[in-house]
């Protein structure tokens, strides 16, 4: 694994000054690093994936529980849980992980029944949402050891509810692009461990490239590689130039790149750009070429799903929702508060026609 990142590192760092990690990145990354290496890569569920987008209410008052409370009432539903969870932070023995290992720390029995209630809620929300009853079917893959949620036997998660939802907001826009033999490429910065790609790789043809910072970029090409064996793999390696390795990666599925290197990818290279919940931890001229890059890649949509506000201690910034807004050309299709979350919006930008 050491070797691995430390190679991705090493392309990142010699890349330009831009994309070099802002101080809150760096000890982000650290922190990651070091849990990848005490849990291991194969439980990366139970530990890094509570600094991504997997949230643990604590308290009723939390923004996301307390929205999904509020539905439920409004749909007629009591807010209890009706699912079943492993305790997570209990040793094969019986007893307690350390306390820097667990996920439930503090009144964890409090805390247990809180998550277990929120994602339990978000299920439920995102079957309303959907217009068909694909959860019904659908589960967390088992790769990454998740926590053991159980729904009517099924293994389900907050990161597979939120991807659903995600999902409902892109596949209209992907649908529209697939004329042919033409099958969409979705460009992603900032990833995470691949829980976008792993819904849309499953449910729809598209082809999937991967921009990110080592050691999520390392995780979701462990991932991904593992959830979806039969894909065609461009895997992490260093380039000069885009004809390199242009021949190998129109045969690819899955491809996965340092974020510098978005800059060797030739414009309109990709149907459509994707950030969720990452340019935050970027500084303001970070945000801004990022987004300047994912409009460039981009032919057709850009889809950003983004804190509305965001305090940023380690650099000392706040991000406001009004940082995020792309260059001249791109027109804004949908803007709305997240559903689930209302911490959060999304917006979908499309490229106005004649725009180069």
């Amino acid at each position: 694994m050491d070797k691995s990142i430390d190679a991705m590192d090493a392309e990142l760092l010699a890349g330009p000054e831009i994309y070099h990690p802002s101080r809150l990145w760096q000890d982000l990354n650290r922190q990651n690093t070091e849990q990848l290496r005490r849990g291991g890569i194969e439980n990366f569920k139970r530990s890094i994936n509570q600094n991504y987008f997997n949230f643990l209410p604590l308290t009723l008052g939390d923004a996301q529980l307390f929205r999904l409370m509020r539905d439920a009432v409004g749909h007629g539903r009591l807010p209890l849980p009706r699912s079943t969870m492993r305790d997570p932070d209990l040793t094969a023995d019986g007893g307690l992980l350390p306390a820097k290992e667990r996920i439930f720390n503090g009144r964890r029995g409090w805390r247990k029944f809180l998550y277990r209630t929120m994602v339990d809620l978000l299920w439920d929300h995102v079957a309303r949402e959907l217009p068909d009853d694909r959860l019904r079917q659908a589960a967390e893959p088992e790769i990454g050891n998740p926590i053991d949620l159980r729904r009517d036997g099924r293994l389900i998660s907050q990161d597979l509810a939120h991807s659903f939802l995600e999902w409902r907001t892109l596949a209209p826009v992907l649908a529209g692009l697939r004329q042919g033999d033409h099958v969409p490429v979705v460009a992603e910065v900032g990833a995470g461990y691949g829980r976008l790609a792993s819904a849309l790789l499953t449910d729809m043809p598209v082809r999937y490239w991967i921009f990110d910072v080592p050691p999520a970029l390392y995780v979701s090409q462990w991932y991904l590689g593992r959830l979806f064996p039969g894909l065609r793999q461009f895997r992490f390696r260093p380039f000069d130039r885009y004809q390199d390795v242009a021949a190998e990666l129109a045969e690819a599925d899955i491809a996965f790149f340092t974020v510098n290197q978005i800059e060797a990818m030739p414009g309109d290279a990709a149907d459509v750009a994707v950030n969720i919940s990452s340019l935050h931890e970027f500084k303001p001229r970070q945000i801004d070429n990022t987004l300047r890059q994912m409009a460039r890649l981009a032919r057709a949509a850009v889809y950003l799903k983004q804190y509305k506000t965001y305090v940023n201690p380690a650099d000392r910034l706040i991000v406001q929702e009004s940082a995020y807004r792309l260059p001249e050309g791109w027109q804004p299709q949908l803007w709305r508060t997240d559903t689930a979350d209302p911490r959060f919006f999304e917006a979908v930008f499309a490229k106005a026609q004649g725009s180069v």
